[in-house]
């Protein structure tokens, strides 16, 4: 993620010295032509330079009072917890980070049960080994339901966070006495799935990020240069009838 985070933010450090430049003079230009009915888009982007330009400062309070609300809430367990669903939820982030929790619950719960720790103790510390209070929350279920009396591969069967292959692997751990072997290769399993994802995901970002920044520029282009190019035009036409004017006066 380093090379798509170096270049977005080179974007927006390039799209405010252009709306906060270039723009502006441009404008200036603009009004001393008398450019007449500017293009929405033209318009939409002086206004916006205009607002960058004289109002900078409320921009950047929005933006750390927005920066500093989220962490505050996100701090708290109730905030935590509603963004860790929304991310679960989201199309692309949320497979990655059920697979990542899924990994990682099963190498640090497999490592844990090889050790020789007891059951319910293994449980315990796999759940503060996940960042995600979801998964959290279903390992705490999955600690009451073995103190129950229940087999592990129960509630992972009924939650719906984990896939079935899991609940099914962890059956088979539990029928053969190898459920810590068993929970090592569906680690490793899920591990590769992480990795291949995450490939695909940043071979990806990398031209998406180079087409908005196209995009963006172009449309700079299209709402500066296309009044110019009027105006030009105008200035073209409009010559040769007060060249004629003069010669018949």
């Amino acid at each position: 993620m380093i090379y798509p985070g170096v270049i977005a933010s080179v974007t927006i450090v390039a799209f405010f010295f252009i709306m906060t430049v270039i723009v502006p003079k441009l404008a200036v230009i603009f009004q001393s032509l008398g450019a007449g009915q500017l293009p929405i888009y033209t318009r939409i982007l002086l206004g916006t330079s205009n607002f960058m330009t004289h109002f900078w400062y409320i921009l950047i309070a929005a933006i750390v009072g927005l920066v500093v609300g989220f962490w505050r809430f996100h701090a708290t367990p109730r905030g935590k917890r509603l963004v860790d669903q929304i991310l679960l939820k989201s199309p692309i982030i949320g497979p990655i980070i059920v697979k990542v929790n899924v990994a990682r619950f099963a190498r640090t719960f497999g490592s844990l049960l090889a050790s020789g720790l007891a059951v319910i103790d293994a449980i315990n510390a796999t759940k503060s080994a996940l960042n995600n209070v979801v998964f959290q929350e279903a390992l705490a279920k999955m600690a009451q339901s073995v103190k129950n009396g229940k087999a592990i591969s129960e509630p992972l069967r009924n939650s719906k966070l984990f896939p079935l292959i899991v609940a099914q692997m962890t059956m088979v751990g539990e029928e053969t006495g190898k459920l810590d072997e068993i929970l090592i290769k569906v680690a490793e399993f899920y591990e590769r799935e992480v990795d291949t994802i995450v490939g695909s995901i940043s071979s990806i970002i990398e031209p998406v990020i180079i087409i908005v920044l196209g995009l963006m520029v172009g449309l700079i282009v299209v709402s500066v240069f296309g009044p110019i190019s009027q105006l030009n035009n105008s200035v073209q036409s409009f010559a040769p009838k007060v060249f004629l004017a003069r010669i018949r006066s």
